[in-house]
C-alpha cells in the first residue's frame, strides 16, 4: 500500500519537516555521509560495476527516486519546475560532499578510463577530486597534489605546486583537473604530456596562464578532442572536455 506523507513539506523516509536544519536527516536524502561513502568504495581493491551501481542507485538525486512533493515554481523560464526534495539534495550534497559535481555513471567512467588508455595521470589543483578517486579505484595510476587544500579530499594528496608536480611526474601524459566551481589559471606549459581531461562548468573551460597571458589554450597549443555533457545539478552545464597536444604549434 503506497504510503501517505503528513505533508509535502515532509521527508518521506523520516516524516519530518524537510528544511528543519538537522544534518541527521541527510542519511534519509542520502544514505552515505563522506566519510561512509569514502570507507565504502575504498573497501573494494579494485570497484566492479556491480558493486558501483549499487552504490551509485543509493545517492542519486530524489528526482531521480521518483520522490512526491510539490514543485517550486522557477520564474526562469530555461529551467522547468523541480521538486523541493531534489532542492535539498543539493544542499546536503554540498555541504557534505564539498563539491557541485555529482557522482558519474559507471558507464562515463569507463569511457574516460579507455581514453586515458594506460597512461599515468597527474591531477593538480582539484577539490575534493572526486573523479580522480574513483578512477584510481577502476584502475587507473594517478597522481594527486595541490599546493594547499581546502577540504577534504577523497584521495590522497601530496602537497607541492603546479611546476614541481610536472617536474616530479615528467612521465605522466595525461593531466586530469576537476573544477568546482572555481577558475583555474595556471601556466601549464611545463607539462609535457599530450593529453589534458578537465572536468567542471563550461564557462571555466579552458581559461589558463601560458606564457604570461590570459588565453584559450585549446586555440593554439592544445585541440579540443571532444567534449560531452555529463549529469549535473538543476541549472548547471557540467561538461568533460579532452583535449591533445597540437604538435603543429611551435
Amino acid at each position: 500500500m503506497e504510503k501517505k506523507y503528513k505533508s509535502e513539506l515532509n521527508c518521506p523516509i523520516c516524516d519530518i519537516f524537510i528544511y528543519d536544519g538537522d544534518k541527521n536527516h541527510i542519511n534519509c536524502i542520502i544514505p552515505y555521509n563522506k566519510k561512509m561513502l569514502k570507507n565504502k568504495i575504498n573497501s573494494y581493491y579494485i570497484l566492479d560495476k556491480h558493486h558501483y551501481e549499487e552504490i551509485y542507485d543509493k545517492i542519486l538525486p530524489p528526482i531521480y527516486k521518483g520522490w512526491p512533493g510539490f514543485k517550486v515554481i522557477n520564474t526562469n523560464i530555461i529551467y522547468p519546475d523541480i521538486l523541493v526534495y531534489d532542492i535539498y539534495w543539493r544542499q546536503l550534497w554540498y555541504e557534505e560532499f564539498k563539491t557541485t559535481l555529482i557522482f558519474p555513471k559507471w558507464d562515463l567512467l569507463i569511457k574516460l578510463k579507455n581514453i586515458i588508455n594506460n597512461d599515468k595521470i597527474v591531477q593538480i589543483n582539484s577539490n575534493p577530486c572526486m573523479y580522480g578517486w574513483l578512477l584510481s579505484k577502476i584502475g587507473c595510476e594517478i597522481y594527486t597534489t595541490n599546493k594547499d587544500i581546502i577540504f577534504d579530499c577523497y584521495s590522497m594528496m601530496e602537497f607541492i605546486d603546479v611546476n614541481e608536480t610536472f617536474k616530479k611526474y615528467e612521465n605522466c601524459n595525461t593531466l586530469l583537473i576537476e573544477l568546482n566551481d572555481v577558475e583555474l589559471n595556471q601556466d601549464l606549459d611545463n607539462f609535457n604530456g599530450n593529453k589534458i581531461i578537465i572536468i567542471g562548468q563550461n564557462r571555466y573551460f579552458g581559461k589558463f596562464k601560458l606564457k604570461g597571458k590570459d588565453r584559450y589554450f585549446y586555440d593554439e597549443k592544445w585541440l579540443l578532442l571532444d567534449t560531452f555533457y555529463i549529469d549535473s545539478w538543476f541549472g548547471i552545464d557540467d561538461q568533460i572536455n579532452i583535449y591533445e597536444r597540437n604538435n603543429d604549434y611551435t
